[in-house]
């Protein structure tokens, strides 16, 4: 894990290693490089980004080699290409106190997918958006979404309290077919069955988001302690080859529905994390994080319990009341500054940039 030291702040130098075959770099190097690759994902940062690096092409001028693409998966082929990437970082070099000593510069590799939580290459620092605290590996570092600034975007409003708290959600939680139906319904028969086979209740959360989605919006609609605002779809509204009406109008639902709300339900989707939960953060809302052994970024930095809801998904039953309490709790001021927690905590911390801004040289630091 990464411990945030104070350092003055420095030009961070980065050698891009070799690239295999077309695909698209992450968004780090898209972004820095001013340029957002087009694919298949919906909703990306159209606007610049202001990283504090710079790419070097020699590799002696060089804090750290970065891997351009992202992995999604092991395979000996895989392995091989890290491998030599991370011998290039092995190098005399002019940055040690004697030219002859050997040194090694860190070598940065982004896991992409919603399962990189089952990824890991040794000898490289991990960044990965998704994991499981109890799977959480020396070298993952935990990265936050990749996502629109909504506050820069839309504006920020501070919303007062009502007589009830409003939870929103828009998003997937239904089901397109009686075949993606059935699937979810076998999947969590079998974590169902490797429970009572393994006496391990933890299990649960490796079901998929919908599961824990679908429970909260049902206990929230059925309860009189809070106002639900929500917009469910029976497909993932995110992507091209899966939205079921225009990008235009779903992310006008989207952004309104979480506009005008105090709190923002925001559970895993198929990987343990939840792009949701940092656009809400954007924006000053309030997320309620239905914590499935979650890893957040800069966990030992951010003081999350400031400005967010979080609730153990065994007391997810109780999650109604959680939210009631917590409402009731505060003061008009309390509730205010709650909301300009979550939208400093992103723009400090959370936002693309800031986070590169603030890791990279601790990984240098680190690394020394």
């Amino acid at each position: 894990m990464i411990q945030i030291q104070t350092m003055d702040p420095k030009i961070i130098s980065i050698f891009l290693a070799e690239r295999r075959g077309t695909g698209p770099d992450v968004f780090f190097v898209d972004s820095a490089n001013k340029k957002i690759q087009q694919n298949q994902a919906l909703f990306k940062p159209q606007y610049q980004f202001a990283y504090d690096v710079q790419f070097v092409s020699d590799i002696e001028k060089a804090d750290m080699v970065m891997i351009p693409q992202p992995i999604y998966e092991d395979s000996p082929e895989t392995r091989e290409y890290v491998k030599g990437i991370t011998r290039l970082a092995v190098r005399t070099s002019s940055h040690s106190s004697s030219s002859t000593s050997p040194h090694t510069i860190p070598t940065l590799l982004f896991i992409g997918g919603d399962l990189s939580h089952t990824l890991n290459f040794p000898g490289t620092f991990v960044l990965k958006a998704t994991q499981y605290k109890s799977l959480l590996k020396l070298n993952d570092v935990i990265i936050p979404a990749f996502c629109e600034d909504f506050g820069l975007l839309y504006g920020m409003n501070i919303r007062k309290k009502s007589a009830k708290p409003v939870v929103s959600f828009c998003g997937w939680a239904g089901f397109p077919t009686f075949r993606n139906r059935a699937k979810y319904l076998i999947r969590n028969f079998i974590i169902e069955l490797k429970k009572l086979i393994k006496f391990d209740p933890s299990l649960e959360v490796f079901k998929k988001g919908i599961y824990f989605r679908r429970k909260a919006l049902r206990l929230l609609s059925n309860s009189g302690l809070v106002q639900a605002k929500f917009i469910t779809r029976n497909s993932f509204s995110g992507h091209s080859k899966t939205i079921s009406l225009s990008p235009e109008q779903a992310r006008e639902e989207y952004v309104a529905n979480m506009l005008d709300s105090d709190f923002v339900l925001a559970p895993k989707g198929d990987g343990n994390y939840s792009v949701r939960f940092f656009e809400a953060l954007s924006c000053g809302r309030i997320p309620i994080l239905i914590d499935t052994d979650v890893c957040l970024p800069l966990e030992d930095v951010i003081d999350y319990s400031k400005f967010i809801i979080r609730v153990n998904h065994r007391d997810i039953k109780k999650l109604p009341e959680i939210v009631s309490r917590v409402y009731e709790s505060l003061s008009d001021e309390k509730f205010a500054d709650m909301q300009k927690a979550a939208r400093q905590a992103f723009e400090t911390y959370l936002r693309y940039d800031s986070f590169f801004n603030t890791i990279l040289p601790q990984i240098c630091l680190k690394n020394k």
